[in-house]
């Protein structure tokens, strides 16, 4: 298994994904989707272009089993980075945020979280209000010392907040 904390590889498999998520929302969903241009000359820029406007994407493909910690349920927690949340206040105010969760039916630590494939959608404003509502971070332990540029720690949300535009469990 890849560690979480080798950023170059998972920047590298974040646009396979990209693309993979292009394909699913034209043929399935019928969207206006493209990559953003920019990404060819720096892959940490927003990584859409949907409906014309600028948006970023957030693929989990495993539950944060840690969220009871916080009294979040597993199967609906996807995290956010505070380093993504800083940057776009600053630079990408309007942007908005697709989360592309799929989970396989999983046990970790004698907790286990049913499957779930779904696309939520929110704007960066509506995402900083459920931010400040909940003011549920998790500090990455691995990451205190790191120096790879990866994120320290991460906003909790949990996606039946956020609008659901495909679903293929009962959620």
């Amino acid at each position: 298994m890849i560690s979480t904390e080798n950023k170059n590889w998972w920047v590298k498999k974040g646009y396979k994904y990209e693309l993979k998520f292009i394909d699913f929302c034209k043929n399935k969903l019928k969207m206006d989707i493209k990559m953003n241009p920019d990404k060819d000359t720096n892959p940490y820029v927003p990584d859409l272009i949907v409906n014309g406007k600028l948006a970023d994407l957030k693929t989990q493909t495993t539950p944060f089993f840690t969220s009871k910690r916080y009294n979040f349920n597993p199967k609906y927690t996807v995290t956010f980075n505070k380093k993504d949340f800083n940057r776009y206040k600053k630079l990408y105010p309007n942007i908005n945020i697709y989360f592309w969760v799929n989970w396989k039916n999983s046990n970790w630590n004698g907790i286990f979280v049913d499957s779930l494939h779904a696309v939520f959608f929110s704007s960066f404003n509506n995402l900083k209000k459920i931010i400040n509502q909940n003011k549920v971070e998790h500090i990455y332990k691995k990451r205190i010392n790191d120096i790879e540029g990866n994120a320290k720690s991460s906003y909790l949300i949990d996606v039946r907040k956020l609008e659901r535009i495909y679903n293929d469990n009962n959620i």
